[in-house]
């Protein structure tokens, strides 16, 4: 574990890349989920 926070420290530009990457993941995710929930909530009303 110390040797990957230590290989992270010693490149900044890597770790904020894979931050940038991990927060565009989560956030894509999230998207996903409310897109997912709208479209269920809009079959529901359709068929009633």
């Amino acid at each position: 574990m110390d040797a990957i926070i230590e290989a992270l420290v010693a490149r900044p530009i890597v770790t904020v890349g894979l931050g940038a990457f991990l927060s565009g993941v989560a956030l894509f995710y999230l998207v996903m989920q409310r897109t997912r929930q709208h479209r269920l909530s809009q079959i529901d009303e359709k068929s009633s």
